[in-house]
């Protein structure tokens, strides 16, 4: 599976490569960026009443919210741990993968990009279609400023990339992803020493479903997603 990466250039001017990822803000000289997960799925319900020689079966579904929380619920499975009170997920700017868990100031806690214990285990971003022939290239809108004596760039754009997911799979029976546009705004300030998005946001409606924990009957269930979107918000992150 291909990992998620946008290289763009700023419509006249300079290369950038983005990575992305409710936020809050973080502190300065950070590259991780909270994330947030609103999705809902319809999970399948099968009830049957039988009255007599007759037997009727009616099919019907109840909703799971997966969110934050849930999430952090699986990866302390996954991973044997406990987080602490105010735990947060992230996506790093500097990280291929990019998922990691932050404690409530915004300190790292554990990359869980990848886990050397579980081989089958997924948690990423990506922008692959499966079997695809080719890819669809990411439409760029916005402008570019250089400052002719600095060489400095400050950019604005907005990249909407298709065929962008989540992609979650763990040893435990959770199989799931999400998958639509990725819309990514940022303004981003080039020197000689470093790159600064001094502010970066992304939104990512989708679609989805597979297979997940259910914990009001504690059962690996399947089930689709109705709602999903995936978002971030963030302002001085170094790259």
């Amino acid at each position: 599976m291909k990992k998620f990466v946008l290289l763009t250039s700023a419509v006249t001017l300079a290369l950038l490569g983005l990575g992305t990822t409710n936020l809050q803000a973080m502190p300065a000289n950070t590259n991780n960026l909270p994330v947030t997960f609103q999705i809902t799925a319809a999970i399948q319900k099968t009830s049957v009443i039988t009255n007599g020689t007759l037997v009727t079966a009616t099919e019907s579904a109840t909703s799971l919210k997966i969110n934050n929380k849930f999430i952090l619920n699986l990866l302390e499975v996954e991973f044997g741990t406990n987080f602490p009170a105010g735990a947060q997920l992230a996506f790093s700017l500097a990280s291929i993968n990019g998922f990691s868990v932050l404690d409530r100031n915004g300190g790292l806690i554990l990359d869980v990009s990848t886990n050397a214990a579980d081989a089958s285990y997924i948690f990423s971003l990506s922008n692959n279609v499966i079997n695809a022939t080719s890819s669809v290239p990411i439409l760029i809108t916005g402008k570019g400023t250089q400052n002719i004596v600095t060489s400095n760039f400050i950019d604005n754009i907005t990249e909407f990339a298709p065929d962008t997911g989540v992609f979650y799979r763990d040893a435990h029976g959770n199989d799931f992803h999400m998958d639509g546009v990725l819309t990514v705004k940022a303004k981003i300030s080039t020197t000689s020493s470093n790159t600064t998005h001094d502010t970066l946001s992304f939104t990512l409606v989708g679609a989805g479903g597979g297979t997940f924990f259910n914990s009001n009957t504690s059962t690996i269930v399947t089930g689709t997603f109705t709602k999903a979107k995936f978002s971030a918000k963030g302002t001085s992150l170094i790259e």
